[in-house]
């Protein structure tokens, strides 16, 4: 038991949620504190519902009207973002002391809110940031891209980022997945397929060319808030560029990166400097280089083809492979508590 955290409660806002979900599973995973610290709340959560805290332990979901506020020393939110600013203020109304954290986007817009990576600021994030009394971690790609760039920025500079998003439905819930489940059941059972009710349009044996409503300028709201939250992580000099679809997976996603710096640097320099930051796994090229479904319920980023994009002066090419919403939010927002 982590003694630093162990006697402290802590409230899970949006519980159900697939990062709600990770969330909880990682905490008794690693031991960080027991379950009866726990709040659970959920704004889709019915009356008597409940959610497994690791693989012994059950953990009531209860109505945000019942919760004593000023008994909560952290609030952590991965539920609907309509909610977050009214959570926040509810909570700090009971407890100007506790830390809000924000996993919904809302606050990380805001360039005074802190926007924390645990594996990239577990150094100094208590002394940087211990006035800070609401605080944001990023989209989980945002999470990830950060995270193998950084050490690449620290050595040679991250002028450009390109990405290419590949998105699965487990990033929008149990509800996408059983619709990507039933969509492929009815295609085998040679039956007309189903309205499509959570996503956009039919994803079985599919590719959508968006994850979230398109803007006026036709990029996507998933694209502006993932370029936004990257760029603040890793330079604010740094310009990016992205591409989100959504694809016909359950659970683990893909980022294919393309990254111009400012100075040289080889593809193996490249690799051996992404690879100095713990959570990263380099994966050679003659090994068995992962997939989305080899990486379910894994807390490492894997990183492969890694190479040097010969189209410009200074640049490098590789993908990175993880489950998204575990390691980019669940188990990111537990390495900033941990920190």
């Amino acid at each position: 038991m982590n003694k630093a955290i162990a006697d402290t409660n802590i409230l899970i806002s949006g519980a159900k949620t697939n990062a709600g979900r990770d969330l909880m599973s990682i905490l008794s995973e690693q031991d960080v504190l027991p379950a009866h610290k726990v709040t659970a709340i959920d704004s889709q959560a019915k009356p008597g519902e409940t959610v497994s805290f690791g693989e012994d332990d059950i953990v009531d979901i209860t109505g945000s009207n019942k919760v004593d506020w000023a008994q909560q020393d952290i609030v952590i939110h991965v539920g609907d973002g309509a909610l977050t600013e009214t959570l926040e203020r509810q909570f700090h109304d009971k407890n100007a002391e506790g830390i809000f954290i924000d996993a919904t986007g809302v606050f990380a817009q805001e360039d005074y809110i802190p926007l924390v990576v645990g594996s990239i600021h577990s150094d100094d994030l208590k002394d940087r940031y211990k006035s800070a009394k609401t605080i944001a971690v990023p989209h989980a790609a945002a999470s990830l891209l950060a995270t193998a760039l950084h050490p690449i920025q620290k050595e040679a500079g991250v002028r450009r980022i390109g990405v290419t998003y590949l998105q699965s439905v487990g990033h929008l819930g149990r509800r996408a997945q059983d619709e990507l489940f039933n969509a492929t059941k009815v295609f085998f059972m040679g039956q007309s397929n189903e309205r499509a009710e959570i996503l956009p349009a039919n994803i079985a044996f599919n590719v959508l060319p968006n994850t979230t409503t398109l803007r006026d300028n036709g990029s996507s709201e998933d694209e502006r808030r993932i370029i936004h939250e990257t760029t603040r992580l890793v330079s604010s000099e740094t310009t990016m560029a992205m591409t989100a679809l959504r694809v016909p997976v359950f659970v683990g996603e893909m980022l294919i990166v393309d990254v111009e710096t400012d100075n040289p640097v080889s593809a193996i320099k490249g690799a051996l400097y992404a690879g100095t930051n713990n959570a990263i796994g380099y994966i050679d090229d003659d090994g068995h280089l992962p997939t989305p479904a080899d990486v379910v319920g894994d807390d490492l980023i894997y990183m492969c083809r890694m190479r040097n994009d010969t189209s410009v002066d200074h640049g490098l090419q590789f993908v990175l492979v993880t489950d998204a919403v575990r390691v980019g939010l669940a188990k990111n927002i537990v390495d900033v508590l941990l920190s």
